[in-house]
């Protein structure tokens, strides 16, 4: 895999403020620290991959890891479904699922029944 694109921490900002005003919610950023590890995640997984690692697992790992960190006031699992979407786009793919499917899948992982 080619050195892949990670979305910046100040465009995950910028549309969690956009997903706000779009969908109600407490504005806020409530640990950067935390919303920057969460992007760090995806290189971790990079530098300490015992097999192969492909754009779909950054991804995950960096929604999983605002689902988990809480980062944001409010409106963490939008964020982390936001920065799994600019992931993909940024490195040319693109997630093709319903609204409800995408729902169910970030309130599973966000409530600890799925994982990365």
């Amino acid at each position: 895999m080619s050195e892949p694109l990670f979305p910046p921490v100040e465009a995950i900002i910028d549309i969690h403020t956009e997903l706000l005003s779009e969908h109600g919610g407490a504005p806020g950023l409530r640990d950067r620290g935390a919303l920057e590890a969460s992007v760090a995640r995806g290189r971790q997984i990079i530098a300490y991959a015992e097999g192969p690692v492909t754009v779909f697992d950054l991804a995950a790992a960096i929604c999983v890891s605002i689902l988990r960190n809480h980062p944001f006031v409010d409106g963490n699992k939008r964020a982390g479904f936001a920065a799994l979407g600019m992931t993909l786009l940024m490195n040319g793919l693109h997630l093709d699922v319903s609204e409800r499917e995408a729902a169910d899948m970030i309130i599973s992982v966000a409530a600890g029944e799925r994982s990365e």
